[in-house]
């Protein structure tokens, strides 16, 4: 009897440990099927840049208007732009609420945000890494 016992306590465990108990709430936000991105990963250090500023309008209904000015010489380096937002200032990328666009979008009228004081930065995406970050906007969501 003890034998089965122990035969199905490992079993169980053996069974359970491919199980992954994290939360997909990265990506908690809807996105046009152009604007995803997978395999995003980001540099250990990526720079904030003078070349990238963002500029952020709360307009209510826990929506924020976002729009960003990248200089000649990032655009040119560009795979495409990854939002994020965070509770604390200069959030990193990917973080629990994160966007993507591609190279030839500045804007993004971003819904659905989590009510209160937020921050929120965009990065230059090189080969899925972010090389530089702008600068950060904190933003009331209403």
């Amino acid at each position: 009897m003890k034998k089965i016992l122990f035969g199905s306590i490992i079993i169980l465990a053996l069974t359970g440990a491919g199980c992954n108990s994290a939360t997909s709430d990265q990506n908690t936000n809807s996105k046009s099927a152009g604007d995803q991105t997978s395999g995003l990963t980001t540099t250990t250090n990526p720079t904030i840049s003078e070349g990238v500023t963002l500029n952020a309008e709360v307009i209510g209904n826990q929506t924020v208007n976002l729009t960003w000015q990248v200089s000649d010489e990032l655009k040119k380096e560009a795979t495409g732009y990854g939002i994020t937002l965070g509770d604390e200032a200069n959030p990193t990328y990917p973080g629990r609420y994160w966007y993507t666009r591609g190279p030839a979008h500045f804007e993004l009228s971003w819904t659905k945000l989590p009510l209160g004081v937020h921050h929120l930065r965009v990065c230059v995406m090189k080969d899925n890494a972010c090389t530089v970050y702008s600068n950060d906007v904190e933003v009331d969501i209403k």
